[in-house]
Parts: C-alpha cells; structure tokens; sequence
C-alpha cells in the first residue's frame, strides 16, 4: 500500500463531503510523471494549498481510500472518503513535517498527485491523524456531557492531553518511570492502564489506573505489546520482535497495589496483544 497526496486550492467538495462518500479527482500527472502506479486501497491526503492560499488554510482536510484508477483520458481515480477531519485541519508541519510540507506546497497545480516516499513516513502522519482526531471527538464528548460541572470537565481535557491532576498524581506516587525509576519528568508519559476510550470519567482520573512510562515503554504499553501480571513482572507478547532493542528487558518489575488489579486485568484481556 502506497500513501498519495492529492492537492487542491479552490475545489469547494471539503465543505459538503462526508465519510463513506466517493469522490471523482481528476489530474494528469505527478511532479514528474504520470501516475500509473496509483493502486486500488492507496490512502490518499488530500490536502489544501498553493502560494496563494492562507497558510492558516492550508493542511490535510480529508482522508480517501483509492476505490478504481482509469489513466486513458484524463486519468480519473475513484475515491471513498474515510475520515472527514471536519475542519479540524491537520498541519503536518506541527508534527515534524516541515520538509514534506514545503516540497508539496511547492508543486505547481497542474501537478496535483504526490507519492510519498517511505523515507517521508507517511503512515505516521496517518496514525497521528487518527490519534489526532480521536482526541477532538474526546473533547467535544467531555464538553457535551451535562451530567459534568466545569471544574470535571477541566479536569478531564487536562487528563486526556497527559496534563492537569492526573499526570501530577502519577508524578507524586511513582516518583519516576514505573518500570525503570528513570528521573526526567519531562518527558515521562502519563499512561492510562484501562484506555481512555474504555473507562468511565472516574476510571479516568483515578490514580490506580496509570503508570508514568518512558516513552518507549508508553507506546508498547499502549499498542499492547507489552504487559504486566498481577505479580508486577512484564509480560512480553511474542509478536514483538527484538524487543532488547527497543529497550525492553525480561527482568522488569513494577511495585503495584491491589487498586491496580482490576485495570492490569483489562488490560491482558483486551488490549495485550497474544501470539
């Protein structure tokens, strides 16, 4: 599977769209060639630019998925919308896509067809994204919920971005990394144990279910490639490969309470990935 961008400045489709529609995209070629490579189930950015354009408007505002390609005339590609970002524009460059983003804002119009190159990791900027957005639905479901006051619903956009109340509970209990003692706060991550998106408001404020993590072992954790027992001893899924590599040693140990249990449980079950 290949990653596309396809470019556009005054096609008005972004305002009205919605997921699960398709969408006709015209061009005629890449910055250098033709597009004859263009496969079925390619993801496509498409992304909104050109020097005359705002820069405050410019960014990725839809994600497709390639349905069918016809090169003979003027080289239709088919497209179904999978993620309509709702105008909440993803600015690549915010995330340490400064060159791709330069080079792309570069090509002239008649050139509306980018393929990534994979050097360019593009299923990053895919991933965040997703994270991205999923994070702005949290938000908007926290804001809309009136069984919470103000001061709860604070309390749980800080804790959603890793902030607030949480994160400086977890810093006082665990004193460092969890797993490793390690002592730069700074880049320590406050990690949910039970995932935000399946605990309650109260599960996700609640000191038991976080560990503060390194962030190697944050994104283990959190993918599931990684877990502990109801003893403290890591668990490492064998899908993982060389996981020494990556930091990860069979030794490792947590100090955990009996208020931990039930959310390590969930997290064997569910979210621990087993060969």
């Amino acid at each position: 599977m290949n990653y596309w961008q396809f470019k556009f400045t005054d096609w008005d489709g972004w305002k009205t769209i919605q997921t699960e529609d398709t969408v006709r995209w015209t061009s005629y070629k890449t910055i250098d060639s033709e597009p004859n490579n263009i496969a079925i189930n390619d993801i496509v950015f498409l992304f909104r630019g050109g020097s005359s354009l705002n820069k405050n408007l410019k960014g990725i505002y839809l994600i497709a998925k390639v349905l069918d390609v016809d090169f003979e005339e003027t080289h239709p590609v088919n497209l179904k919308i999978i993620k309509n970002l709702n105008n909440d524009i993803f600015k690549a460059e915010l995330y340490g896509f400064e060159d791709v983003v330069k080079k792309i804002n570069k090509l002239q119009m008649s050139a509306k067809y980018y393929k990534f190159l994979a050097t360019e990791n593009p299923n990053r900027i895919y991933e965040l994204i997703n994270e991205n957005t999923a994070v702005i639905d949290d938000f908007k479901n926290i804001e809309n919920d009136d069984s919470l006051t103000n001061t709860e619903k604070e309390n749980l956009v800080k804790c959603r971005i890793g902030q607030g109340d949480f994160r400086k509970k977890l810093i006082n209990y665990w004193n460092g990394c969890s797993v490793t003692q390690y002592q730069d706060i700074s880049i320590l991550i406050a990690s949910h144990i039970k995932p935000w998106k399946n605990s309650t408001n109260k599960e996700r404020l609640d000191l038991y279910n976080g560990f503060l993590l390194t962030p190697n072992l944050d994104k283990l954790f959190d993918k599931g490639y990684i877990t502990f027992n109801n003893e403290g001893c890591i668990i490492i899924s064998n899908v993982l490969e060389n996981p020494n590599l990556l930091g990860v040693d069979e030794s490792f140990k947590i100090k955990i309470q009996s208020k931990h249990l039930p959310y390590l449980k969930f997290h064997r079950s569910e979210i621990f990935q087993k060969a």
